[in-house]
């Protein structure tokens, strides 16, 4: 008989995994919240954002700001371009820690669904032997079964194939 069950994760964090993530936590949170901001949803609509275009745009305009581009500008704007500068440099630094982020994360909800897959699976398995043994009067299979029944309630009842 074929094996119906795969197991592709079979771990779990141990306690000092937990610690070290907590601790890890704690490190990057301490780097990177003092250099965040919180905008409203108000505030976040009034802004430009950059694609593409904008982001060469201001590479562009970086480029022009040299010695003498800055000194052909008022003085209150040419103060500006470190700002500007500078915030180019972030928007830069922020774009690679989010495409970082995402791929943590898209591995960390991949894992997770597959767990969650993996349990829910061999629990219907379970469920679906504890039917059989109620069926074939193996004492408590059915007090058993009954318990775990409550999940199919509102949808058929039953065994998972009865449900659909």
């Amino acid at each position: 008989m074929a094996n119906v069950l795969q197991n592709r994760i079979s771990t779990t964090f141990s306690t000092t995994d937990e610690a070290a993530l907590t601790a890890q936590h704690a490190a990057y949170s301490a780097v990177i919240n003092p250099k965040m901001v919180t905008l409203t949803d108000e505030e976040l609509k009034g802004i430009p954002s950059i694609d593409v275009d904008n982001y060469v745009f201001v590479n562009d305009t970086i480029t022009t700001c040299d010695a003498e581009g800055v000194a052909m500008l008022p003085p209150n704007i040419a103060a500006q371009v470190p700002e500007m500068v500078k915030d180019y440099t972030f928007y830069k630094q922020l774009h690679a820690e989010i495409a970082w982020l995402q791929g943590v994360l898209d591995k960390l909800k991949r894992s997770q669904r597959l767990a969650a897959a993996e349990s829910y699976t061999v629990a219907n398995k379970i469920y679906e032997m504890y039917a059989s043994l109620a069926d074939a009067g193996v004492p408590g299979a059915q007090a058993k079964y009954d318990y775990l029944k409550a999940r199919y309630k509102g949808n058929g009842g039953g065994r998972p194939q009865d449900a659909k």
